[in-house]
């Protein structure tokens, strides 16, 4: 089979090699998949070709955009996407849009040494820092953590009156019902946080730490390069947003591969040594782990987007639930680990730990 064959046979694209030499002037000699891109062997060396995603143009011109920034902060760098021919930063293809990106040479962080998870700390402090002055288009700056939460309350609202007037008994309504008020309670208790540790709408202080964040950070986004350093990749779910999205993200992707509160204590160490978080971001990143995400995901998919099949529906709702308690013992711990890591004091939610609903200092 011919590197072209290959090629349509994994993106579908039958003239992928018209595509790039009419696009970059590249001419294709091999290709293989590896992880969630193509890897694309040229005339002119290796590169990643991806799937533009949602965010189409705008979003991967706002991520070369961030990568020139972090450069000029000599910050480290990330995969900034070739520019074409036209211009642009993304081509159309017959089947899908594409964004050519640099081949970064490089081994996935395999996240069984303590030191793995400082390194990945660390560097991610060193990259938001290197974002401050990057401003967002105005219509996609986040001002309101608890807003957008709100209206996700609303929507499970909606959902429950569609699930009672549909008239027909589905699993995933039946699961629905078990999981709807578990999903509202929390978030909640999310919102009712922000607002009493002043944390929400966010203050100038928080948005001048930094307004962008990665947004999926697992281990198949994070690569040791040929120097040691840890590389973040996959830019496809970059967000304007504070960067207590991400470290709460890290904190939890941490605890959920290891269930060691140590090592959540000694990566906060570790970015506070890099760069100083405040205390209302500390507070941001609590309610973050308090706020169901996986569920209210799940919720959206079956019951918004209809986009998973009915017959998987009540498996996922259940598993995201699944996922959501998990994060009880570390709900507990956090605000000790806070103290105990970096001398600092936030608010404690009261009915982890005592059945009833409310909030001490």
């Amino acid at each position: 089979m011919s590197v072209l064959e290959k090629v349509t046979r994994w993106t579908g694209e039958e003239r992928i090699d018209e595509l790039l030499l009419a696009h970059y002037g590249l001419r294709l000699e091999g290709a293989a998949p590896v992880g969630g891109v193509l890897r694309i062997d040229t005339d002119r060396g290796a590169f990643a070709l991806k799937r533009a995603g949602k965010g189409g143009e705008a979003h991967w011109r706002g991520v070369a955009e961030v990568g020139r920034h972090l450069r000029f902060a000599e910050a480290g760098r990330i995969p900034v996407p070739l520019r074409t021919r036209s211009g642009g930063y993304t081509f159309a293809g017959y089947v899908q849009s594409y964004v050519l990106l640099p081949w970064i040479p490089g081994k996935p962080v395999p996240y069984v040494r303590p030191k793995d998870f400082r390194d990945t700390s660390w560097g991610l402090a060193r990259l938001h820092a290197g974002t401050r002055g990057l401003s967002p288009p105005p219509f996609q700056a986040r001002v309101s953590w608890s807003r957008a939460w709100e209206r996700a309350v609303d929507r499970i609202g909606l959902y429950r009156v569609a699930v009672d007037w549909s008239g027909v008994a589905v699993e995933a309504d039946d699961a629905f019902r078990d999981v709807a008020p578990y999903a509202e309670g929390m978030a909640e208790n999310a919102i009712r946080y922000l607002h009493r540790s002043g944390a929400d709408p966010l203050s100038p202080e928080i948005a001048d730490r930094g307004l962008v964040c990665h947004g999926n950070l697992h281990e198949g986004n994070m690569l040791r390069d040929e120097r040691g350093a840890v590389r973040f990749i996959d830019w496809n779910r970059m967000a304007w947003d504070v960067r207590a999205r991400d470290i709460a993200q890290w904190l939890l992707y941490a605890y959920g591969r290891t269930g060691d509160f140590d090592l959540v204590a000694a990566l906060l160490k570790e970015y506070q040594r890099a760069d100083r978080l405040m205390e209302e971001e500390l507070c941001l990143i609590y309610a973050l782990f308090l706020y169901p995400h996986r569920l209210m995901r799940a919720l959206d998919r079956v019951y918004g987007e209809q986009s998973l099949p009915p017959d998987q529906a009540a498996f996922h709702l259940t598993q995201a639930v699944a996922v959501e308690e998990k994060k009880i013992p570390l709900l507990r711990r956090f605000p000790d680990l806070v103290r105990e890591a970096l001398g600092r004091k936030i608010p404690r939610v009261d009915w982890l730990e005592q059945g009833s609903e409310g909030f001490r200092a």
